[in-house]
């Protein structure tokens, strides 16, 4: 069927990759190769079951449905930035069998990306960068024919030498964009995240700082958080989080 969908402001199509919470009305700049997020004003959409076939103008159907979509985000799925089975890598599930049946699991519920992120923090997970993209190569296979799209990333505990780790590519960032996910300690001082925030979006790379309910200065905090959008920084919320079960 078709669907018609008008909004006064603008709504956004998914490209490649959803932030459950972002700053889009503080963030401008959403055109890109590989951008999260592109603008789409006043169109129509064909909707063919559950996918978004056609964008245009006008789609012309007498049996078209109007709805009203002012304020709303239309996507065609879900796209899952901090995931971790990828199995045999660090807190990742041991064998590839469960891996194989938490995708299953992913798309049931509407997931059609998922970025795969392994830990890396000095002392506790150890990053082998050859060991996570053999692991994928082994996964993509059962991962396509589900019908799940399989990307690289890395979750990266902030610390002093983060610049030089992503350039020199010792870590991933999300799917090979400029987007590099990151986290802290729990106990960790708000002018830490700050300063290490700001230096990465100074040289070019933008944070998406992880799971922010778990922070301290955060919760205790919550206006600091609008802070750190206001700079260029996304913010990320496990599901666990948004539906009151933690934080």
């Amino acid at each position: 069927y078709f669907l018609q969908a008008f909004t006064d402001h603008v709504f956004h199509l998914i490209l490649s990759i959803h932030i459950p919470i972002t700053s889009c009305k503080k963030q401008e700049k959403y055109c890109h190769s590989k951008a999260f997020l592109r603008p789409v004003y006043e169109n129509d959409l064909k909707e063919d079951l559950k996918q978004i076939e056609k964008i245009a103008k006008s789609i012309n159907n007498e049996e078209a449905r109007v709805i009203d979509c002012s304020g709303l985000h239309i996507m065609p799925g879900m796209i899952d930035i901090h995931c971790h089975l990828l199995h045999g890598v660090d807190d990742g599930p041991e064998k590839i069998d469960l891996s194989i049946a938490m995708l299953r699991t992913a798309k049931e519920q509407g997931v059609t990306d998922i970025i795969l992120t392994p830990h890396y923090r000095r002392g506790m997970f150890k990053f082998d960068g050859d060991l996570v993209k053999a692991q994928m190569i082994e996964l993509a296979p059962y991962a396509e024919e589900i019908g799940i799209k399989l990307h690289l990333g890395t979750e990266v505990h902030v610390h002093g030498d983060i610049l030089e780790y992503i350039e020199k590519r010792k870590v991933y960032t999300l799917a090979d964009t400029e987007y590099i996910l990151t986290e802290y300690g729990y106990d960790t001082e708000y002018s830490y995240i700050f300063k290490n925030t700001h230096e990465l979006l100074r040289h070019g790379y933008i944070p998406v700082i992880a799971h922010v309910e778990r922070y301290a200065c955060l919760v205790k905090n919550p206006k600091r958080l609008e802070e750190l959008q206001e700079i260029g920084a996304w913010i990320q919320c496990n599901a666990s989080a948004i539906i009151g079960e933690e934080g």
